[in-house]
């Protein structure tokens, strides 16, 4: 089997947590060059070619697909390089700061016929695989998605909380109707939004994200047609019906606990992004389309809650490129 080359543009944190210890296991998948502006962060990786940004780098390697793990605020700039050359990109969420620039990005690679795919990575958590699959015997009607996180180093709804408002679309398809509200000071530092969502098929889901908590939660619950399944992220799901109860959890035999690449999705995600790239194929899950569906389901919820949408956070422009900010942080966990 030939071996892809791949570049990765941002060594931040999810770069470190995620997505290169997933690389490193491959052996279909080579990284050839890395791109980020912080020499200490190339320093890390002194086998693999590094360069200061996307233009360099392109200038230099060839590449046959390429993973943006950059601030948001560098995506245009960075995947419409890549998108240009034809290179396929698996680019982290969101797709761009602005639902202008996402649609942008989402065109370009329509036009280029370039694979562009959207980290939106708890699709492919084998947690809400197997709650998909249990749905589909016995629909939801409704949904309860919880979110909660104590850390203030980022724009709660939309960065985190989003993560949830992909997965009710996920289950659940197009939301028809928006009713949010929040709890805020700072209308870009809420300390909580609830949303309720009806979808087009009829089934309601309640959104939930809290920052004014003391530990982290991730948690989903459908019920429907005799049927009630719990996710409790990252590796537990129970199925009720028939006044019986199945628990799984995932767990790795050797270590007594599975590894966050796996049980979060990012190693299936990986999957289907090289899958789809060695055979020239769509994209069928989390490409530019759904990730822009997604970004303006957000931002309709930001704007019934009286929060700042998306368009709030749009990259500056110098001409037709992006002009990225001072002191740009090196990298977001999100």
């Amino acid at each position: 089997m030939t071996v892809l080359r791949a570049a990765v543009v941002g060594l931040g944190g999810i770069a470190r947590i995620a997505h290169l210890p997933v690389l490193a296991d491959r052996q279909d998948v080579a990284v050839v060059a890395v791109a980020d502006p912080s020499a200490a962060a190339l320093a890390r990786h002194p086998s693999i070619p590094g360069f200061a940004d996307v233009h360099e780098l392109l200038a230099a390697v060839d590449v046959d697909a390429a993973l943006v793990l950059a601030p948001e605020q560098h995506h245009v700039e960075v995947v419409t390089a890549l998108l240009e050359r034809r290179v396929p990109v698996l680019c982290e969420k969101p797709l761009a700061p602005s639902l202008p620039e996402a649609r942008l990005l989402r065109d370009i690679a329509a036009e280029r016929h370039t694979s562009l795919m959207v980290g939106f990575n708890r699709r492919f958590a084998p947690v809400y695989m197997r709650a998909k699959a249990a749905m589909s015997e016995h629909p939801a009607a409704v949904g309860v998605f919880e979110k909660t996180r104590p850390e203030r180093g980022y724009r709660g709804s939309a960065e985190n909380l989003v993560h949830m408002v992909d997965l009710a679309r996920f289950f659940f398809g197009e939301c028809a109707e928006v009713t949010a509200r929040a709890v805020f000071d700072d209308p870009y530092w809420e300390d909580s939004l609830t949303a309720l969502l009806e979808f087009e098929g009829g089934q309601l889901a309640t959104v939930v994200g809290n920052r004014s908590t003391g530990v982290w939660t991730e948690r989903v619950s459908l019920h429907g047609d005799g049927q009630s399944v719990t996710v409790v992220a990252p590796d537990q799901i129970s199925v009720a019906t028939g006044g019986e109860e199945r628990t799984h959890r995932q767990t790795q035999a050797f270590s007594g606990f599975a590894a966050p690449t796996r049980t979060l999705g990012f190693a299936a995600q990986a999957d289907h992004f090289f899958a789809a790239v060695r055979a020239s194929a769509q994209i069928t899950q989390n490409d530019a389309s759904s990730a822009v569906r997604t970004q303006e389901l957000m931002d309709r919820i930001l704007a019934s809650a009286g929060l700042p949408t998306t368009d709030g956070r749009t990259s500056m422009m110098v001409g037709h490129r992006p002009a990225v900010p001072p002191n740009t942080p090196e990298g977001v966990v999100r």
